[in-house]
């Protein structure tokens, strides 16, 4: 092949890759802001939690006496003052609940879970007098319905009414399927289950009824037939073992973070290898070409960089590579992407000018390194306004940074994969100066006719996760052995990136929190049993069956097997299916 026609083979090649790039298909990334996060350790159950007051109407008296010599009597005053308590009545927002399970519209074999719903609220299920007037008697039931029983399609909204047969709810056991959870962090939640398992192979709706005593004020519900309201609702699919949390992980491939290696082409592979892709690029005179980009995700620990001082526009970072002939735009757009994001932040940008001026006033011909100060987490020495150090930690972290800069192909990340990195601290540099260059004053143009180069040894690392376990499960706890991440967040429903500092992790542990868990039996040669549980959470070798009817658990039955004085915060504990680890290497 003549040297013409390769360039030409390879020049068409690379114009592939580009505008494959422009028409990817969407990733369907919302940037959804991540969720407060908590610490594993351990938790409390506790049978219920009646709040204090009720739902109803209440009338606050005020009174005040004022005494002391020289007042006369008759100086007593009275205020009263009406409030009224409220609960939902006529449906739950997706506000009140934290998860479901199992997931909304997932498909797995959870033919031996009992399904359930978790409350933001540790009170709601006590927040009005049961159907029975006992004050112990949650007011709510969560009742599980076949596809054979009810209109599996059909779309209830909350509020909306259901006729279910009363054998289904169980009411005699009501308390027993309701607890609370007092988690490490304080925050505390409420859970209902369901006393009924799902039928394989077919599509199951759950419905959580309201059984309060203004809606049954006969203190019975009817036998038979009978319309109640449904609260709130959700539907899944009883099958395929692999759809299950550990199915779902165990589907999904690891690696490093870049593009698969292209068929004969050296260069392209070697680097692909360093995370390198090409990508559209715009020139300042309007024409167009196609360049070289790396993420700040990077799959190798050391990068090659110049050395550069303060500069005055991206093009002072342009790096031509002698190898394909390709501008490599990787820290110019660094640059870039961190002025035009801080322009957008009017107030910051203000504050950077000001700042810079202030600098000039007291004739400071250099600015503080901010990238090595934040690293180092040492503010003292910043001397930045609270405003701009904020901004610069949330770059730090790449929060503000659109998810196509950090992959920028999805053949690097597609679904059902997990893919490792180190952070590239050249490239966070770089979005940092392009930050601080608001309002630069001098002339901090390298004059330099070459630039100098340096290998950098990278030491913080972490790994993006995309995959339907994301969205199914919010309460999701990622490690790297015994390591936490410095930072977690979510990228996209069903993304989310972990860093960890100081660090080089070449694996990922990923499980359910205890208390994030689901309830239900281990299925031992078509049996359903309980393996007993000490008062720790940790299993015993005892083992009990459990009866069924209608698919429906025999509670009492259980009860009496477990012996002893057993509530519903006893039951959850033998019932909790104990969390499962699965554990992701960088090599795959």
């Amino acid at each position: 092949m003549s040297k013409v026609s390769a360039e030409k083979q390879t020049e068409q090649e690379l114009l592939s890759m580009a505008f494959d790039y422009l028409d990817a298909p969407d990733l369907n990334l919302s940037g959804d802001a991540p969720k407060t996060r908590n610490v594993t350790g351990t938790f409390k159950l506790m049978d219920r939690h009646i709040p204090a007051l009720r739902e109803g109407e209440y009338t606050l008296t005020l009174t005040q006496s004022v005494e002391g010599d020289g007042i006369s009597g008759g100086n007593t005053f009275e205020r009263e003052q009406k409030i009224k308590v409220v609960s939902p009545n006529n449906g739950l927002k997706p506000s009140d609940i934290f998860n479901v399970f199992p997931p909304e519209e997932s498909t797995g074999d959870h033919s031996h879970c009992l399904p359930h719903i978790v409350f933001k609220r540790s009170t709601l299920p006590w927040e009005k007098i049961g159907f029975d007037g006992n004050v112990k008697t949650p007011w709510l039931a969560l009742v599980l319905l076949d596809e054979t029983e009810t209109d599996a399609t059909k779309v209830l909204k909350p509020g909306d009414k259901i006729t279910i047969h009363s054998s289904l709810i169980p009411k005699g056991n009501l308390g027993d399927l309701v607890h609370a959870v007092k988690r490490v962090d304080e925050t505390e939640m409420s859970i209902i289950m369901s006393n009924r398992i799902p039928r394989h192979n077919a599509t199951s709706v759950a419905h959580l009824l309201a059984l309060d005593e203004d809606r049954f004020p006969d203190g019975a519900i009817p036998e038979g037939e009978h319309e109640f309201t449904s609260l709130y609702n959700w539907r899944f699919v009883c099958a395929e073992p692999e759809k299950q949390f550990e199915g779902i992980l165990n589907n999904v491939s690891s690696g490093l973070l870049k593009l698969p290696d292209t068929p004969d082409n050296e260069v392209f592979n070697s680097l692909f290898a360093k995370g390198f892709s090409p990508l559209p690029h715009f020139l300042r005179r309007g024409t167009q070409s196609i360049s070289w980009y790396r993420s700040p995700l990077v799959p190798v620990q050391k990068v090659r960089s110049f050395k550069f001082n303060n500069i005055n526009s991206s093009d002072d970072l342009l790096r031509f590579d002698k190898k394909s002939k390709m501008l490599d735009a990787t820290y110019a757009s660094a640059w870039e992407l961190g002025r035009m994001l801080t322009l957008e932040e009017k107030d910051v940008a203000n504050s950077i000018y000001n700042y810079k001026r202030s600098l000039a006033q007291q004739n400071k011909q250099s600015q503080p390194d901010e990238f090595d100060i934040l690293m180092n987490d040492d503010d003292n020495q910043a001397g930045l306004p609270d405003d701009i150090k904020v901004w610069l930690n949330s770059l730090l972290f790449l929060k503000p940074v659109p998810f196509n800069y950090l992959v920028p192909y999805e053949q690097m990340l597609p679904h059902e994969s997990i893919r490792f990195f180190m952070l590239d601290k050249k490239w966070v540099q770089c979005l940092l100066d392009g930050a601080m260059s608001i309002g630069r004053i001098f002339d901090m143009k390298d004059e330099r006719k070459q630039k100098e180069t340096e290998e950098i040894d990278l030491n913080w690392s972490g790994f993006i996760l995309r995959s339907e376990v994301v969205s199914s499960y919010p309460d999701l706890e990622i490690m790297s052995d015994f390591d936490e991440p410095v930072q977690r967040r979510r990228l996209g429903s069903d993304v989310i990136m972990c860093i960890f500092k100081d660090k080089k992790i070449d694996k990922a542990d990923v499980f359910l929190k205890p208390e994030g868990v689901h309830f239900g039996f281990s299925k031992i040669r078509k049996n359903y049993k309980i393996i007993i549980k000490e008062d720790n959470g940790r299993p015993t070798e005892q083992m009990f069956n459990v009866q069924f009817e209608n698919r429906m658990m025999n509670i009492d039955g259980l009860k009496f097997q477990l012996e002893g004085d057993t509530n519903s915060a006893d039951l959850a504990l033998q019932l909790m299916m104990l969390p499962k680890k699965v554990r992701f290497n960088a090599k795959g």
